[in-house]
């Protein structure tokens, strides 16, 4: 990866302090999501179901550990080590540590999913990652309207407040809204704006759960392991299968859809 690449914004520390902003905000959105939901069924007079309940109060304890992570990190001293380690080209192992602090270590964390928060919050900071190298993209790299529009709600997904119907179903009328019909690939594919807002969420949400799954296997000293093949994948995802790996490989099919 080149190492020429600026700093969005004044400086690194302004862009960490904008990180940390973003993903307290990305929560607090998503708890008023989950809010707008409790109170529908509270309406209908319709028993809210504890799963809710207990997910909607794990979000807000989220939203308020971004928020301490606001608070308390010193944007200064992180960005002296991070433009160090930038010059390496670890954007990958700076994406992981800018998540681990204790804010994000509570029991409420772990409650929501199995590393829920912590790709909620890469997928946010992938938005403003302009070291991240291109084959490490959770979004697509350009910056425009289909980057920015799959990031807003991805997160929601991510969280478990939506499912993808819904989410692509909102999304599509936001396109349509901002006059967006379509999308052409770079292979000059033409693509309707309904199916490729269903393969951006889609192929963004899986790369977030790959950090995800990386940074919990760093986090648990897990050095090796071994993928899980399905029935249905394609012959080049299923020569992997029995194969022994490294947390941070990357494996990329073929025939998956580029953005």
């Amino acid at each position: 990866m080149a190492t020429n690449q600026t700093w969005p914004g004044d400086s690194p520390a302004t862009w960490i302090d904008d990180i940390g902003h973003a993903i307290a905000e990305r929560y607090r959105r998503i708890e008023d999501v989950l809010r707008a939901q409790l109170e529908a069924l509270a309406d209908q007079h319709v028993a809210t179901p504890a799963d809710l309940a207990t997910r909607h109060r794990i979000i807000r304890e989220l939203r308020e550990q971004a928020e301490q992570l606001v608070r308390t990190v010193d944007p200064d001293e992180l960005a002296r080590w991070t433009a160090e380690q930038a010059a390496t080209g670890a954007s990958a192992g700076i994406a992981r540590t800018l998540l681990d602090f204790p804010a994000y270590t509570s029991a409420g964390v772990t409650a929501l999913t199995a590393g829920g928060a912590y790709a909620v919050a890469a997928a946010e900071l992938d938005l403003r990652d302009s070291l991240r190298a291109l084959n490490e993209r959770i979004l697509r790299a350009p910056v425009d309207a289909y980057q920015a529009m799959t990031s807003k709600h991805v997160g929601d997904l991510l969280a478990g407040v939506t499912t993808s119907r819904a989410l692509h179903r909102r999304m599509l009328d936001e396109y349509i809204a901002d006059s967006v019909t379509g999308f052409i690939d770079k292979s000059g594919r033409r693509w309707t704006i309904g199916a490729y807002s269903e393969m951006a969420t889609r192929s963004a949400s899986a790369r977030a759960w790959r950090d995800q799954s990386v940074a919990s296997m760093a986090q648990a000293g897990i050095t090796t392991f071994t993928p899980v093949i399905g029935s249905s994948a394609c012959s080049a995802c299923g020569a992997w299968q029995g194969k022994i790996l490294r947390p941070g490989e990357r494996l990329f099919c073929p025939s998956a859809p580029r953005q």
